[in-house]
């Protein structure tokens, strides 16, 4: 019997579809609904209550396994009482989320020669962030709530802390990991900020990858999900943010879930399903992960609004019909009016270097605008 899965979190059809693509049936809840979610899933619930909303699906779907995506790491003790409720979780538990969004699994890299950027805490005499450091929320995801240097502080200071800056290129690594094993499935370069017109500096655009790495960055991404994935408890599929300078990866954050960058592993290899290996690994079934290199490179970006726009039934139909023929569009909106410096949609590209990607997704973009999407 195909078995039924529930992915819950702030956006849920990157997971859905790699579901699909396994063969579960899937019940999907988040902010947006999407049309080709809707028209995907076995049945997809917009939740207007952000966390909260999501017990009601909850306790009413019909499912055997259910999962969570971004943000819901920031609500460890509301994932904590929904499994107690609701059985058949599979992910990181409390005290593993606990310990990325403390800073214990610095403590655990640091150990082992792992470097970290400092961290510290707000002078409550700043009022701007500091030159060379950034300001972060503590519960946060996407990029979003990050204050570069000399920015005001506006939030409360209880929340928030400073991290040092640092120079290089934003790059993330997603992992597997069961009880006795944690396999690295790639990496990617991050995109963000206002030159991809998103809404702040470090806002989440999107990512590229699977990238060809060398044989010692490599080992060293798998010492670091090894490391997470033993003495902090991380379980399925995470993700690790980092700056890279030339073979050194300095870890920034860990995000214990299915992280937007992973359907893209399913892109280059269309025998694998992501959420499948996280089922299997948080069951402990047997599971395998294709090593073989691809050829092409994949991208995808956010097309963030950057003034209102309308989409209309015309619209949204134009688009699932490019959804489905082509591939390169996603998070297709229901009619609806979407204000400025919120995500309009998804964009996808494929080429053959990082480089010619970004320009492909720079080039779609711009065409979107051309057709009047600003």
């Amino acid at each position: 019997m195909t078995e039924r899965i529930l992915i819950i979190g702030a956006s849920a059809r990157a997971a859905a579809a790699s579901a699909l693509r396994a063969g579960f049936q899937v019940v999907a809840a988040d902010l947006f609904a999407d049309a080709d979610l809707r028209q995907a899933a076995n049945a997809a619930f917009k939740i207007s209550e952000y966390p909260e909303g999501f017990e009601q699906v909850l306790r009413s779907a019909s499912y055997d396994h259910w999962m969570i995506t971004g943000a819901l790491e920031n609500y460890a003790n509301l994932i904590d009482k929904w499994r107690s409720e609701f059985p058949n979780y599979r992910g990181c538990d409390s005290i593993a989320i606990a310990s990325v969004r403390s800073n214990a699994w610095q403590r655990v890299l640091q150990d082992h020669g792992v470097y970290i950027p400092c961290e510290k805490p707000i002078d409550p005499c700043d009022s701007v962030v500091p030159d060379g450091w950034l300001c972060k929320r503590r519960r946060s995801a996407g990029g979003m709530h990050v204050l570069p240097p000399s920015t005001q502080i506006l939030e409360s200071h209880d929340d928030c802390y400073l991290q040092k800056q640092i120079d290089g290129e934003p790059v993330s690594a997603t992992f597997v990991a069961s009880d006795d094993s944690c396999f690295l499935l790639g990496t990617c370069e991050q995109l963000f900020g206002t030159e991809w017109n998103a809404p702040s500096t470090f806002a989440h655009v999107g990512a590229i990858g699977p990238l060809h790495i060398s044989d010692s960055v490599k080992d060293r991404w798998q010492t670091i999900g090894d490391l997470l994935a033993e003495r902090c408890g991380l379980r399925g599929v995470f993700g690790v943010d980092a700056i890279q300078r030339a073979d050194v990866i300095i870890p920034i954050e860990v995000n214990p879930r299915y992280p937007s960058s992973a359907e893209l592993f399913d892109r280059a290899n269309p025998t694998q399903s992501v959420v499948a290996l996280h089922i299997a690994a948080c069951t402990n079934q047997t599971f395998a992960i294709d090593q073989s290199r691809t050829i092409s490179i994949h991208g995808k970006a956010i097309v963030w609004a950057t003034s209102p726009v309308v989409v209309t039934d015309d619209l949204t139909s134009c688009w699932l019909k490019r959804a489905s023929e082509v591939r390169d569009f996603a998070d297709i909106p229901q009619p609806t009016t979407i204000a400025a410096g919120q995500p309009v949609m998804t964009i996808f590209a494929t080429g053959e270097t990082p480089d010619d990607v970004a320009r492909k997704l720079r080039a779609a973009i711009a065409n979107l605008r051309l057709e009047g999407i600003k």
